[in-house]
């Protein structure tokens, strides 16, 4: 994902078919790297859904625009939607980085515009504002002014800036 995204931003100068070739590399040589399992990468059991999601994210935003017409994506996505819980987090037990992959998932959904995931979605926004830290999870404004508001991981009381920014996004 990070080629893609770099490819998408070289210098503002650059003539417009070198940045387009440059993308098209990157989203080639993602397309090429899917385990048989629907993620990306050289460690197929030890891959979050966060990290598929990415490369979903970045192939959806390139000039491509890849949807789920494509088999890679069609395979990825189904990966990523095996991996919902009851509670709408979407994450793997093993790595309880919950929110984080939720959030990450979010954001690659939406890219694909497929109104076939509205339920999916919908469960998923509702897992990622059980995260925030309000009084419901017994946090109080006067007391936490470090924590009050953010959003964590998922599975612990400390919110931080990076997981909170992610959550903003896929809530947007």
């Amino acid at each position: 994902g990070f080629a893609l995204a770099f490819a998408c931003t070289l210098d503002a100068g650059a003539p417009a078919a070198a940045v387009a070739a440059a993308a098209k590399k990157a989203a080639d040589f993602l397309l090429k790297q899917q385990n048989d399992n629907g993620t990306f990468g050289k460690s197929p059991g030890n891959i979050t859904p966060g990290h598929p999601a990415l490369v979903i994210k970045a192939l959806a935003s390139s000039p491509e625009k890849y949807r789920e017409n494509n088999l890679v994506i069609e395979k990825a996505v189904k990966y990523l939607l095996s991996k919902q819980m009851p509670n709408g987090a979407i994450s793997i037990p093993e790595f309880p980085l919950d929110n984080y992959n939720t959030s990450c998932v979010v954001v690659a959904l939406v890219a694909l515009e497929n109104p076939a995931h509205k339920e999916v979605l919908e469960k998923a926004r509702k897992f990622i504002l059980s995260c925030q830290c309000l009084e419901e999870q017994g946090y109080d404004p006067k007391e936490h002014t470090r924590a009050y508001g953010g959003i964590g991981y998922g599975n612990s009381k400390r919110p931080d800036l990076s997981t909170t920014a992610f959550s903003l996004e896929a809530l947007k």
